[in-house]
């Protein structure tokens, strides 16, 4: 699991990939769930899809991994369905 400043860290290197996903409008980090000292990737999207409705290269991963400053990242992803916005 990731701190907040982890996630936060990690999500500046990862953020370009996951919003380059279908139906993904947005990302941030939440708490993980139950883990009040624990963080996590939210990926917003418009509506879930079934796994078994999406091509493997547009899943949002379980995890997701990266270099920051030298130093290896993780951090676990929880998708958030949010539909869509209006300003």
């Amino acid at each position: 699991m990731a701190s907040e400043q982890e996630a936060r860290r990690l999500l500046s290197a990862v953020s370009g990939h996951l919003t380059a996903l279908p139906n993904v409008i947005g990302v941030g980090v939440v708490p993980a769930e139950g883990k009040s000292s624990e963080a996590c990737i939210a990926v917003y999207v418009r509506s879930k899809v079934p796994k078994a409705a999406l091509k493997p290269e547009e899943l949002v991963p379980e995890t997701v991994k990266g270099q920051v400053d030298g130093v290896s990242l993780q951090a676990p992803t929880r998708v958030i369905e949010v539909g869509d916005l209006r300003f």
